[in-house]
C-alpha cells in the first residue's frame, strides 16, 4: 500500500469512529508485527503477487499464536499449468504470476507447520486457474512425554486439572521461560496440591510453586527445549479461561447459586454477587446472559 493509501484508510476510519484498528506499511514477505501476535491471518487473492509465497506463508506461521487460523483466497493454478498459459491467464485477471497449484500451496502449508489444510475452488476465473478459499490453523503445543514419566491418561488427567484451575484464573502471563498464572479466588485446596504433586513428581524440569498472598501460580523452566512444554499448560490456561457455555440441557443458576460453564467456565459459589459482573466474567459475552446468573 502507498502512504496515500494508508492515509486515507486511517481517515476513514476516523470518520467512521472505529477506534480498535491500526493500519500497519510493510510486506507480506516481513510482517511488521511480533511472533505469536495474531489471532487470524486473512487476504483476499495478494498472496499470489508475492515473488516467494512459502516465504509469506512462513511468515503468516510465525506471527500466528498457537491455535491461530489461516484464512485467505487465492488463485490455485491446475498441475498442468506452464509458462505461457500463465502469461495468458496474467491478462485474463492479473492476480495469476505467482498462483500455486493446490498440491504447491498444501506443501507451503504443511512446511510451515500448519494443520487442518483445506483448499476449496469456489469458481473458475480462467481455463487453467480457479478462487479459491485456503484455510488451515497452527498447531497448539502439546505436552511433551520425552522426558516426563506421566502416560497418556495420566498426562490427559494432569490437563483436567490445569483446565479445573483456569476456572479461578484472572489473568495468566506468559514470557520465555516462564507462566504467572492469578487467581481471583483461591483455587481448592486439593485441586491444587495435586496438580503441584504430579508436577514435582514427574517432570522435574519443571520449577513450580504457588504463592498464597498474591493468589498466584509461577512455573518456570530453565532449559529452552521445554518451552514446548511450558506453551502448552500456559495455552490450557488461558483458552480455559476464556471459553466455555453451559451444556444442552443444563439449567441456568440464579444469582447466589453454583454456577458451572458460565462466566468464562468458571465455577463460582456466587456468580456475580459478591463479585461484580467484571469480576467473575472479566470481558467474556455470554449469550445469552440470561441463562447465566451474571445478567
Amino acid at each position: 500500500m502507498t502512504d496515500e493509501m494508508l492515509e486515507l484508510a486511517r481517515s476513514n476510519a476516523a470518520q467512521a469512529g472505529v477506534d480498535n484498528v491500526e493500519f500497519l506499511k510493510g510486506y507480506l514477505e516481513n510482517i511488521p508485527l511480533a511472533d505469536e501476535t495474531v489471532d487470524v491471518v486473512i487476504s483476499n487473492c495478494v498472496i499470489n503477487l508475492s515473488g516467494d509465497t512459502p516465504r509469506v506463508i512462513r511468515e503468516a506461521a510465525r506471527a500466528l499464536r498457537p491455535g491461530g487460523r489461516f484464512a485467505v483466497s487465492d488463485v490455485i493454478a491446475d498441475p498442468d499449468t506452464d509458462d505461457d498459459t500463465r502469461a495468458d491467464m496474467a491478462a485474463w485477471t492479473g492476480c495469476i504470476a505467482g498462483a500455486l497449484t493446490d498440491a504447491e500451496f498444501r506443501s507451503a502449508l504443511e512446511d510451515a507447520g500448519f494443520e487442518e489444510i483445506e483448499i476449496r475452488e469456489t469458481h473458475r476465473v480462467h481455463e487453467h486457474a480457479g478462487a479459491a478459499i485456503i484455510r488451515a490453523r497452527k498447531p497448539v503445543p502439546t505436552m511433551n512425554g520425552a522426558a516426563c514419566t506421566l502416560d497418556a491418561a495420566e498426562r490427559a488427567a494432569q490437563l483436567e486439572r490445569y483446565r479445573a484451575l483456569a476456572r479461578h484464573t484472572a489473568d495468566v502471563e506468559h514470557e520465555p521461560g516462564r507462566v504467572i498464572v492469578r487467581f481471583f479466588d483461591d483455587p481448592p485446596t486439593d485441586l491444587l496440591e495435586r496438580t503441584l504433586e504430579v508436577e514435582h513428581g514427574c517432570c522435574p524440569f519443571f520449577d513450580i510453586e504457588y504463592e498464597p498472598v498474591d493468589r498466584r501460580l509461577v512455573i518456570a523452566v530453565e532449559d529452552p527445549d521445554r518451552n514446548r512444554d511450558l506453551d502448552a499448560i500456559a495455552h490450557t490456561l488461558a483458552q480455559s479461561r476464556t471459553t466455555g457455555s453451559l451444556a444442552v440441557g443444563e439449567e441456568p443458576a440464579a444469582p447466589g447459586q453454583a454456577v458451572t460453564s458460565c462466566c468464562s467456565s468458571t465455577v463460582l459459589e456466587s456468580c456475580c454477587e459478591p463479585h461484580a459482573k467484571e469480576d467473575c466474567c472479566g470481558d467474556v459475552t455470554i449469550e445469552p446472559p440470561s441463562r447465566c446468573g451474571c445478567q
